[in-house]
């Protein structure tokens, strides 16, 4: 009876492994297809953000600094500047389109850590599902085509996440050290984790209230200090303040939160931006033509305003933000649902089909598996989405991307379990009764 268990288990492997090398193939050819989708291979868009990274980038090349080509001071998250800077410096004639095909394969990458993380919520069947929802995903494959941030944020944030409920699950000191690392190059791709560095901390000393949980809350935050605050010295000792790592965040704060704003109307990030009801007329006078020690626009002195400016508007009007930052979060999983007065593709009936299925299966999770390790994905999505809808403007695919990502996850949990509790009935209903007869 063991040799045969023994035997069912190893075959389960075999088939494991045989369709995750199968999901990674399809992952690899669509994100290599994607390449050259949108842009030729020598050229980059240059109307789009990659330029934050790509100008930046060639600005240290060329041995001008780490700095903007913008006329304004505008500090860029540094990695992805960086990693167009590590490629060309190992092949210094590489084009666009080698930097693309880079991305391709860092994102085919990515495939198997979304196996790691699914495997660890619900077993390796979860794994495999958590595998191909995000191998298949279009928005994902799609991003591989522009030399955005979010192809090698994608790969760090689930890096992080991988170790952050391995660490959490063995409470080992040093995975937790390795998940703060990781979390601190998440952070200088995209800010937007870096709150996760106070909430996993709490999290541990919450929940087990030990010396342990302490231990593994000092090597996360220390080992997520250590790529950080380098980056922080260098912004200080350029500007003379205390920067955060990137510039457009008290921006993008304030166009998403202020009282003219009612976002049961507001639907586009376009119809904010453009029309310009979000900006304070006060600190538009105050830094026009204001510049720095170097001459550019003082763009980090105007974002820190507007930081103040919506947190101020928040303060004195919670009842006007709570009733908008409510119907945000509302439209961040409306869509793909809502009509857009455009015929839904493929794409999003299969984005549709996966949100639905991870709402219900975190809500499964949530409710079953509290007392499991694995549980701080819970908390971590609900960071996700309190913050996804705080700087929410539009149905924008890459401000919701993360997000539903990590819906999708407990989408995959959720199929296996279902499927688990098929196969159960099944079983039963094939059993033979007491008389010998099987039941019908």
């Amino acid at each position: 009876m063991v040799g045969e268990r023994t035997a069912l288990l190893r075959r389960e492997d075999v088939v494991v492994v045989a369709l995750l090398a199968v999901c990674i193939g399809v992952g690899a050819a669509l994100r290599l297809g994607a390449v050259d989708d949108r842009l030729p291979p020598n050229r980059h868009a240059p109307g789009d953000v990659e330029r934050y990274y790509v100008g930046t980038a060639e600005s240290y090349l060329a041995g001008t600094g780490w700095v903007s080509r913008y006329r304004q001071n505008f500090i860029p998250p540094p990695l992805q500047a960086g990693f167009i800077v590590l490629v060309r410096k190992l092949v210094p004639d590489a084009s666009y389109g080698a930097l693309r095909t880079v991305q391709a394969w860092i994102g085919t990458a990515t495939i198997v850590l979304a196996f790691w993380i699914g495997a660890q919520l619900g077993g390796r069947w979860a794994g495999v599902a958590a595998a191909v929802l995000f191998a298949l995903d279009p928005a994902v494959v799609g991003l591989v085509g522009v030399l955005l941030a979010e192809t090698n944020y994608l790969f760090l944030l689930f890096a992080f996440l991988g170790t952050l409920i391995a660490a959490t699950r063995r409470c080992s000191v040093a995975l937790a050290g390795a998940s703060g690392l990781l979390l601190g190059l998440t952070s200088l791709t995209k800010p937007f984790p870096v709150l996760l560095v106070a909430l996993a901390p709490a999290w541990w000393i919450g929940r087990r209230r030990d010396r342990r949980s302490v231990a593994m809350a000092v090597a996360l935050v220390a080992a997520f200090s250590l790529p950080v605050l380098p980056w922080v010295a260098r912004n200080y000792d350029r500007y003379g303040r205390i920067l955060p790592i990137s510039t457009n965040g008290g921006t993008a704060l304030a166009m998403g939160n202020y009282l003219a704003l009612d976002s049961s109307r507001t639907v586009y990030w376009e119809e904010i931006q453009h029309r310009g009801a979000w900006k304070s007329p006060e600190i538009e006078a105050r830094f026009s033509g204001r510049r720095d020690r170097y001459g550019k626009l003082d763009w980090n002195g105007r974002d820190a305003a507007y930081a103040r400016h919506a947190l101020a508007y928040i303060r004195d009007h919670p009842g006007h933000f709570l009733r908008n930052y409510a119907i945000k979060l509302y439209n961040v999983f409306r869509y793909p649902l809502a009509a857009t007065g455009k015929p839904l593709r493929a794409g999003h009936y299969f984005r549709m089909a996966v949100l639905l299925t991870g709402l219900a299966g975190a809500a499964w999770f949530a409710a079953t598996r509290w007392a499991q390790p694995e549980f701080i994905l819970i908390p971590i999505l609900g960071y996700f989405a309190a913050m996804t809808a705080l700087f929410h403007i539009s149905r924008s695919g890459r401000i919701n991307l993360p997000l539903k990502l990590l819906v999708g996850f407990f989408a995959s949990w959720m199929l296996t379990r279902a499927a688990g509790v098929a196969q159960r009935a099944i079983r039963n209903r094939r059993q033979p009764d007491p008389d010998g007869r099987a039941r019908r």
